[in-house]
């Protein structure tokens, strides 16, 4: 496998969207243009206002620029128009007839009071589909709050759980609630488009950055259901022991043990104390109940080791272990250089290398594009197109009927072999969109742990299962069988795709590799999602969502700013 940018399918190329966000909203953009969709960001006169946000830098042909523009609106094009004007109106919607999609993050309303809301655009445009990014959406007590991205972190219940208990709560760095607003929004424009190409109608999506983050941890299942309130306790997994960040002789790295991971590790540090033998200490509940004497117990350990030195060790027998390392510490690192995820210069002798899509197709890495001068584009603008290619025929072939009663990804059946946290919430996004997802469990040693995270040990009374499984059917297949990966070979004939989210090596163990599953169904589509991706010298690499933010310099930037060290990082599980 290769990271050449040569072979790499441009998925959502023939799509047009018009980008009127501000920074709320243009990683969307940003992520739908890597994906191959054509954003043409709509700019006002004298350019949008995050071109001013710094970092600043001057590049190489001498003029400055933001490195947060650069980074939030690289391949898009750019056509300055001015909303607030009849002429810049007219313009927007007469650029609407052609395009697929029009992304906005105005304040609730607004959009509308300018004559460009979704009624006006779909009169323009039947099959158009408009997103709008908002702190708590389009309807409600608080649509009209003015909303930052603090206040939309805080206002999901994340922020009252981030941050040493002996302090304020603390923000995570950067723009985390802008970034799940704009990922949410652009999984419900891929959607839209796929019902919209399936009926000829488009659709109005809505995102609330509250409830893009609320819907990110336990918060309220744990409320609502079993009337608990989670509390700060650092970086300490709610669940689980050991499940936080330990002080090294040099640094610091984030452990995570489930009981399979106790066990191992009780075997590696065979001198431990004869208490963490206690049988009863395999169970999750009884571990976390005494996290303090087994954490106080493991960090004397950890500190006789160096982070790189104990990262080994751990891995090395299937623990989850990472670095909590500095930014420049990641982006240095052999696994990020070898899958080429800092990209090429976008200018000659240009020392800024941009961050490319965190995605690789067919083994290959996109290149990353250029970042568009203020109006670059704007010819675009003077001879928009007059519909979207192949409107016609999906105008010609539109249901009312199905418009009206179809999920927007009905139709699509997908295999999962997920378990725990990242691949379960994705498939479950899927399915309450309405994809049929079939679960696949092996009774002989498979079953997802999270089964196991009840108050009890009953594998089907477990709340964080139910959270994250709901809307699924439950298919079990001894895998360990002969005949096992043939059954899931035949179930694959009539599904679209097979994610999976296990160990690198487990897929092409079973003969369920890609190129096993695509002799059975040419078309098929497979997603893998090891923590560290499918390629790469750390790919198999066993982690957990805070060993992803320990190791890509998150946790090192997550702090209450009266502390200097160590960081106090976080309980959530963002990455998954």
């Amino acid at each position: 496998m290769t990271d050449s940018a040569t072979s790499v399918p441009a998925l959502l190329a023939g799509y047009r969207a018009l980008d009127l966000t501000d920074l709320k909203g243009q990683f969307c953009g940003r992520f739908l243009a890597d994906l191959g969709m054509e954003v043409i960001k709509i700019e006002p006169p004298g350019g949008d206002a995050v071109r001013s946000l710094a970092p600043m830098r001057t590049r190489p042909d001498g003029t400055r620029e933001s490195l947060l523009f650069a980074h939030l609106n690289a391949g898009k094009k750019s056509i300055i128009i001015d909303p607030e004007t009849a002429e810049g109106r007219q313009k927007l919607l007469a650029l609407a007839r052609g395009a697929d999609v029009v992304i906005e993050s105005f304040a609730p309303g607004r959009i509308a009071a300018l004559g460009l809301g979704y009624e006006a655009l779909r009169a323009a445009n039947p099959g158009i589909v408009l997103a709008s990014i908002s702190g708590f959406g389009q309807s409600g007590p608080y649509r009209d709050f003015v909303c930052t991205d603090i206040v939309a972190y805080a206002m999901s219940g994340l922020m009252y759980i981030g941050g040493d208990p002996a302090f304020a709560p603390c923000k995570p760095p950067e723009n985390q609630a802008y970034y799940f607003g704009s990922l949410t929004a652009a999984l419900g424009i891929v959607a839209a488009l796929h019902r919209r190409d399936e009926t000829g109608s488009g659709d109005w999506v809505d995102i609330s950055m509250q409830e893009a983050l609320a819907t990110q941890e336990h918060l309220i299942r744990l409320a609502a259901n079993e009337g608990e309130v989670l509390r700060r306790q650092g970086s300490m997994h709610a669940h689980v022991a050991p499940g936080k960040v330990f002080a090294c002789r040099d640094g610091h790295v984030y452990l995570y043990m489930n009981r399979g991971h106790w066990e191992r590790f009780l075997e590696v540090w065979k001198e431990h104390p004869p208490g963490l033998d206690d049988p009863a200490l395999l169970a999750e509940p009884v571990r976390r109940s005494k996290a303090d004497m087994i954490n106080g117990c493991i960090e004397e350990y950890t500190r006789r080791f160096g982070k790189a030195e104990l990262t080994d060790l751990m891995q090395a027998n299937r623990i989850p272990c990472t670095p909590v390392n500095r930014p420049d510490e990641w982006v240095r690192d052999e696994q990020v250089l070898t899958r080429n995820f800092v990209g090429a210069p976008t200018m000659p002798d240009d020392p800024v290398r941009p961050i490319a899509a965190p995605w690789l197709l067919n083994g290959a890495r996109g290149a990353v594009g250029s970042v568009p001068m203020p109006g670059e584009h704007q010819a675009l603008a003077a001879a928009p197109r007059a519909a979207p290619p192949g409107s016609a025929a999906r105008t010609s072939g539109r249901n009312e009927n199905a418009v009206a009663a179809a999920a927007p990804l009905t139709g699509l059946r997908m295999i999962g072999f997920d378990h725990i946290l990242a691949g379960p919430y994705g498939t479950t996004l899927l399915a309450e969109l309405g994809a049929d997802i079939i679960k696949i469990e092996s009774r002989a040693g498979g079953l997802d742990m999270f089964r196991f995270f009840g108050k009890g040990q009953d594998p089907d009374l477990s709340p964080r299962f139910f959270e994250f499984n709901r809307n699924k059917r439950s298919f079990t297949v001894n895998m360990k069988s002969p005949e096992g990966p043939g059954i899931v070979k035949a179930l694959a004939r009539r599904c679209n795709a097979v994610l999976d989210n296990f160990g690198v090596h487990v897929m092409p163990s079973l003969g369920l590799d890609h190129a096993s599953l695509a002799a059975e169904r040419p078309d098929i589509v497979t997603l893998r999602m090891p923590g560290l991706g499918a390629t790469g010298p750390k790919r198999a690499y066993p982690t957990v969502g805070p060993n992803i933010t320990a190791i890509t310099g998150i946790t090192w930037l997550w702090n209450h700013p009266e502390v200097a060290g160590p960081p106090v990082g976080s309980q959530t599980v963002l990455p998954d």
